[in-house]
């Protein structure tokens, strides 16, 4: 059955504090999927929001994941989010299967991959691999070990907007109720998910 899409008299702002304080109510845990860009920016900075409305002067629980292959500004901008009373950041610097799109052209490489010179340093304070540990996580693996680092019911929140990609649309709409709360799959993550 093929669905149509219809419009409503709201506004995207106050769509997005509804699911906000709607996945509040559902996890024992929000963690804000941040990637130094506008979207979750837009979305760490809602959630706080959210947050305070409710009284909950907690800290907002951040994780990046540091692709290694990034712009020095983004790393310092994420870096200057540490410093913040009301952001508790965990940095992550594991090696992570990724790929590259250059010229048309996908280059698949391991982030932080310890058989090769690093692009940069990693930061002292970024969460590594336990010495002896060498596995190397794919994009599900990865939400399993970030949720070790949280308890309960964990709602992992990330910013996009779907007219900017037909897969990023599709992905919002793959079911008709709470169509943006989504199982990571078959992971070992079971207590997560993406929101």
């Amino acid at each position: 059955m093929s669905r149509v899409r219809k419009y409503i008299d709201v506004d995207v702002l106050t769509e997005a504090r509804k699911r906000i304080a709607h996945i509040f109510e559902l996890f024992d845990t929000s963690v804000v999927m941040f990637s130094g860009g506008k979207d979750s920016l837009a979305t760490l900075h809602l959630v706080r929001e959210v947050m305070l409305a409710q009284g909950d002067t907690r800290p907002v629980n951040v994780v990046f994941r540091d692709e290694e292959l990034i712009q020095d500004e983004i790393v310092d901008f994420v870096a200057s989010f540490r410093g913040l009373d009301w952001v508790k950041l965990l940095w992550f610097t594991v090696p992570l299967h990724s790929h590259k799109y250059i010229l048309g052209v996908t280059h698949s490489y391991i982030q932080w991959d310890p058989n090769r010179e690093w692009v940069r340093p990693k930061p002292a304070w970024g969460i590594d691999l336990e010495p002896g540990d060498h596995r190397v996580f794919d994009q599900y693996s990865m939400d399993a070990f970030t949720a070790r680092y949280f308890n309960g019911k964990i709602a992992f929140i990330t910013g996009i907007r779907a007219s900017e990609s037909i897969m990023r649309y599709r992905a919002s709409v793959n079911k008709l109720n709470d169509n943006y709360i989504n199982a990571v799959g078959d992971t070992g993550a079971r207590n997560v998910s993406l929101c």
